[in-house]
């Protein structure tokens, strides 16, 4: 038994017409009345009485649409049930980033996002850079927060891309380091005292971990500068790095938004305004509908960072 025909059924009732009811399912009289006789056929019963002034219900009939209604009611019901329980359920929004800076920024406008999105939350997967691109393009998440390489931000990506936070390399040491020089100034990340790389061969490094995007740029640049310090040890989490060396001779080569917006550190430039530097960026699918939420969150994250990071 069929619940369209059911409703058929009914709707012959109180219509008291094969026609107006074929109409109001926009279906052929003809194919409304094959069904009818199909169900009688079925129950063994004729359900409706042919008369001058059309079709009345037996009471075969009367007890059929009778049970056809709480049938319908029940189906009605369930319904609206399970969707109520689906719009009471929280949305998600899945986001792969490496684990640091970006679970840090997270935490601190969740708040301000839940207030706004009562009924969404967020899912964080910690990853490799490489990898939380990689889920996005299988879309098993919803965004990835990655860092691509200033000169290659416009190349194709199989993903849309927009950059959150513009970041030169940049060398830095403990602010009680040996290593400042006299003539040391600083007025923002772009404009502060050059490197010379020559007084930093002798130096220890504690850099990013090799399995980072951010190692694979670094390792870029030494290798374009001939340059191979020691290396003490490296991490995958950078917020690491500056823990130890805030008072120490210890150097690291990283992005700018990494180094923390403090006066314990002493920032140097590696090259010519932009010629060494990354993006911040969040991504997402380009199958993706931006709404609301969506736009939110991104101007959400662009605002941290602007706020927060060198």
């Amino acid at each position: 038994m069929e619940l369209k025909t059911l409703e058929y059924i009914i709707s012959i009732a109180e219509q008291g017409s094969l026609s107006k009811a074929a109409q109001q399912f926009y279906i052929s009289q003809s194919a409304l009345s094959q069904q009818l006789q199909k169900t009688e056929r079925l129950l063994g019963a004729p359900l409706f009485i042919r008369g001058n002034h059309g079709l009345t219900l037996t009471l075969s009939g009367e007890l059929y649409v009778d049970a056809a209604k709480r049938i319908l009611a029940i189906r009605d019901e369930l319904y609206q049930t399970i969707r109520s329980t689906v719009s009471e359920q929280k949305h998600s929004l899945r986001i792969a980033t490496a684990p640091g800076r970006s679970t840090a920024m997270l935490s601190e406008i969740y708040p301000r996002f839940l207030e706004l999105f009562p009924d969404y939350e967020i899912t964080l997967t910690e990853c490799p850079t490489a990898e939380a691109e990689r889920l996005l393009i299988q879309e098993k998440v919803d965004y990835a927060l990655t860092m691509i390489p200033s000169a290659r931000l416009n190349d194709p990506h199989p993903f849309q891309v927009r950059s959150l936070h513009h970041e030169p390399l940049l060398l830095v040491v403990g602010s009680e380091s040996s290593f400042r020089p006299a003539d040391y100034s600083f007025d923002d990340v772009f404009h502060c005292t050059r490197a010379d790389l020559s007084a930093f061969r002798e130096a220890s490094f504690v850099l990013p971990a090799k399995a980072t995007r951010l190692r694979s740029y670094v390792d870029e640049f030494m290798i374009r500068n001939s340059f191979a310090p020691h290396t003490s040890f490296d991490t995958i989490n950078t917020l690491n790095i500056f823990r130890s060396m805030s008072k120490s001779n210890i150097c690291t080569i990283v992005t700018s938004g990494f180094v923390p917006n403090t006066t314990d550190y002493l920032c140097f430039s590696l090259g010519e305004e932009n010629e060494y530097a990354m993006d911040y960026c969040i991504c997402w699918s380009p199958s993706r509908t931006m709404n609301e939420v969506d736009k939110k969150l991104i101007d959400l994250c662009g605002q941290y960072v602007s706020a927060n990071w060198l």
